[in-house]
């Protein structure tokens, strides 16, 4: 034994690859990744003073490494509303599946692909502390690794087995991967020397964070078998085409008091570029990509005077207040129409536009003019039926329309370019108006003869029965009175 051995805390049980530490509520904790694509952890707690252990801070480290557990479900950061998606159930000593009504036992079960820590791609990973949380951010394994998962037609299951047929298929492709070269993310507290996954509160019988089942649904931490809730992994799509471990992450600071921003660097193998994220971070500890919403005067002379957090009336002008346009440019990623068939739904149950004041803002790219409508959102009755069906786009003469069916505010400038541009069309209930913006200035307004009645659900790239030929973005419904509630 040499004279400086005991001032170290060796562990040989297994071969490890990447390691990193972090400093959280006074402890230190270390995390190794083996050659099994296994996390573990080990902490360093000094808060306790042993005089059977002496003063070298390796007799307080922990005896064993510990496995860190990952959840068994995954979600994509900015999706919200489409839920998150359960990893397969893999029984113990192979790569069987198991059948949706199966339950397995603890020691039949294999932790490892029975979870997101399957997902964790074989790189350097990073972790950060806020104080409160420990979160681990890793790059994903690629849609061709052995421990990839694809999505299930059903919309919330994944599955790993070649032979199931009953895949979710996109462009062509005959599987859709879950996860692809991306970013993720988890959190973690520091409770009795162990770190443990965070509970989140759902509706107990649909399971899902923001959509019930019934009216008879409630909300609580356990399902209604007795299974917990856990906060799924996070997964930033947006950072993609990674490899090799190449990115690091960050909370850094703002102007606003109590407000921070997550900070990412990623290299992007395709690009070949190292691509810089700036993400607010939300009111619970993770990403809002939506950002914060800041609300500003109708009219352009008094926009240095008037910035709100929540909608409005404007003290100049006595009209409502309008979004505030945010100073760059947008992401590079969008939604694109063909005006054939593509569109996105979403549930009817999902947003109630009935009878309130409410505003559609969106940015739009239009692929094409002339010659036919193209209509970019929808929503209410799909038929068409008068104040009950919502349609927004372009007449075939490129006028912009925000249409109640019937009753209706066609803008009499017309829109022929391809540029993006900023929608924003706001309905009043009081006055019954509407009112379109265009990049912040005041296309048009009008009053219809009743309040918009329409109920059912939301489509992006299609009115009533006709689809447009366009590019979305950032499709935001804010809705009076219910903060957090705004599709996006």
């Amino acid at each position: 034994m040499t004279e400086d051995q005991h001032l170290l805390k060796v562990y040989s049980d297994r071969a490890y690859v990447h390691t990193t530490t972090v400093r959280h509520q006074g402890s230190t904790v270390a995390f190794a990744m083996d050659d099994q694509r296994r996390i573990v952890y080990s902490v360093l707690d000094l808060s306790r003073h042993d005089e059977a252990k002496g003063e070298a801070d390796a007799a307080y480290w922990s005896e064993e490494p510990l496995v860190l557990r990952f959840p068994t479900e995954l979600a994509r950061v900015g999706y919200a509303v489409a839920g998150s998606v359960r990893m397969p159930v893999v029984k113990r000593g192979g790569r069987v599946e198991a059948d949706a009504a199966e339950r397995l036992d603890e020691q039949e079960l294999d932790r490892f692909l029975s979870s997101t820590a399957r997902l964790g791609a074989a790189a350097p990973f990073h972790v950060v502390s806020d104080g409160t949380h420990v979160y681990v951010l890793r790059q994903s394994v690629r849609a061709d690794h052995p421990d990839a998962v694809f999505r299930l037609a059903d919309g919330t299951g994944s599955s790993g087995d070649p032979a199931r047929a009953d895949y979710l298929a996109k462009d062509g492709e005959a599987k859709l991967a879950v996860v692809d070269a991306t970013l993720l993310c988890d959190r973690f507290v520091l409770a009795g020397g162990e770190l443990k996954p965070v509970l989140e509160v759902r509706y107990r019988r649909s399971r899902h964070k923001g959509r019930p089942d019934s009216a008879k649904d409630s909300l609580g931490t356990q399902d209604m078998e007795g299974r917990p809730f856990v906060e799924p992994t996070q997964e930033l799509s947006f950072v993609r085409n990674l490899s090799g471990g190449r990115f690091t992450a960050l909370l850094v600071p703002t102007a606003v008091h109590g407000r921070e921003r997550w900070q990412i660097f990623a290299h992007d193998d395709a690009a070949g570029r190292i691509d810089g994220f700036s993400v607010e971070r939300g009111r619970d500890g993770l990403f809002n990509t939506q950002g914060t919403q800041a609300w500003t005067s109708p009219d352009p002379r008094h926009r240095d005077a008037v910035h709100e957090s929540a909608p409005g009336t404007c003290p100049f002008t006595g009209r409502p207040l309008v979004l505030a346009d945010g100073e760059g440019g947008r992401a590079g990623t969008a939604l694109r129409f063909d005006g054939v068939d593509d569109v996105a739904e979403l549930p009817s149950s999902a947003l109630d536009l009935a009878d309130r004041d409410f505003t559609v803002e969106f940015w739009a790219r239009r692929t094409a003019t002339g010659g036919r409508q193209d209509f970019l959102i929808g929503h209410g009755a799909s038929k068409g039926v008068r104040l009950r069906t919502l349609h927004i786009g372009f007449r075939g003469d490129d006028t912009f329309t925000f249409a109640f069916y019937g009753d209706d505010l066609n803008v009499p400038q017309r829109t022929a370019d391809t540029e993006w541009h900023h929608w924003a069309c706001v309905f009043v209930l009081d006055t019954r108006e509407q009112i379109v913006y265009r990049d912040g200035v005041e296309l048009g307004r009008r009053t219809t003869d009743m309040p918009y009645a329409g109920l059912g659900g939301l489509t992006l790239g299609r009115g009533i029965r006709s689809y447009g030929r366009g590019e979305l973005d950032e499709v935001r419904i804010p809705l009076p009175g219910r903060p957090g509630r705004s599709p996006s």
